[in-house]
């Protein structure tokens, strides 16, 4: 009997460790697919070496076209004419030279000789039926995408900045969302979004109310006292849209290049939207009225889209 129950005791004590040791099992069995697929991607290759030549030529090709600029300016206003920039540097053009591209997945590519030269200060679009290459050429001009082969020249001190057509919302509150680009650029961490100063927080909130932010969003975005957090799993889609476009707007890059800007928005909507990327172009960035335009430098844009409403404030076309 001594050795039954001894038994008995021996395999309850260490049952609890094999019950302990089979729920890590299936643990381990559940998210080792998900894993699995982390290390597959960070073992993946990385194009940090090309990126690393594309910015050195980049930064070369833009000392010496504004080198040759500036030449010109001098040798004009020793002749007295009058240059049409204030900056010389703001009259080089956005320069995309026989760009061609292919995804590793597909026999031929998907973006093959495109040359297009955009005139800075430009609102350009992009369209055409699907698969004909729109978000190739949009990934390439805000450098999601390196070519396979040409050349893309764009001076080194132009900010570009890359917006997917999916709205990204970030847990936190509204403002925290909305001034999380240009807390990352300043160096400031997202948790301190009342880090930046006044003239910077002025300016994004003057972009939501040219947003047209709803009511409840504006009051968010300006409470910098408030502890409420976004429920995006319960936010409208176009809500979700205007938080997405208005985090680009106040990052304030000289070159934006934003997919199908008014996707998921109504057409009352879609007007404000693109009325408000047509102000960001003439009046070189969506800020209040108390900084002199001509001081600061052209912003161009650059979308693609479909629909005859958004094509028609475009300054030019590209099929």
């Amino acid at each position: 009997m001594g050795t039954f129950l001894a038994i008995l005791n021996l395999i309850r004590s260490n049952g609890a460790e094999f019950e302990n040791l089979c729920e890590v099992f299936l643990s381990l069995q559940i998210n080792y697919p998900t894993l699995w697929r982390l290390v597959v991607l960070i073992n993946l290759g990385s194009d940090v070496a090309a990126r690393i030549q594309h910015q050195m030529l980049r930064r070369k090709a833009g000392e010496a076209s504004v080198k040759e600029v500036h030449t010109g300016y001098m040798q004009a206003d020793l002749s007295g004419s009058v240059f049409p920039e204030e900056f010389p540097e703001d009259g080089i053009p956005l320069v995309f030279e026989s760009i061609s591209f292919a995804y590793p997945t597909q026999g031929k590519p998907m973006v093959d000789g495109f040359t297009r030269h955009i005139r800075q200060g430009s609102l350009i679009a992009f369209t055409g039926p699907r698969g004909s290459g729109k978000s190739t050429i949009l990934k390439l001009m805000g450098e999601v995408l390196m070519p396979s082969t040409g050349t893309i020249s764009i001076l080194p001190h132009l900010r570009i900045l890359h917006v997917s057509a999916e709205s990204t919302i970030w847990p936190g509150k509204v403002e925290e969302n909305i001034f999380f680009g240009v807390c990352a650029s300043l160096g400031i961490k997202t948790d301190e979004y009342a880090a930046p100063d006044r003239k910077t927080l002025d300016r994004g909130w003057h972009v939501c109310r040219t947003l047209n932010f709803p009511e409840h969003l504006q009051e968010f975005a300006q409470d910098l006292e408030t502890t409420t957090e976004l429920d995006h799993s319960m936010l409208p889609v176009s809500h979700k849209k205007l938080l997405h476009l208005a985090r680009a707007f106040i990052s304030n890059p000289e070159v934006l290049v934003g997919h199908e800007p008014t996707f998921f928005l109504p057409k009352e909507l879609c007007v404000v939207v693109m009325n408000a990327l047509t102000e960001f172009v003439k009046l070189r960035g969506l800020v209040p009225d108390d900084q002199k335009q001509e001081s600061r430098r052209p912003r161009t844009m650059l979308f693609s889209s479909v629909e005859s409403l958004e094509l028609g404030y475009a300054d030019d076309k590209s099929f």
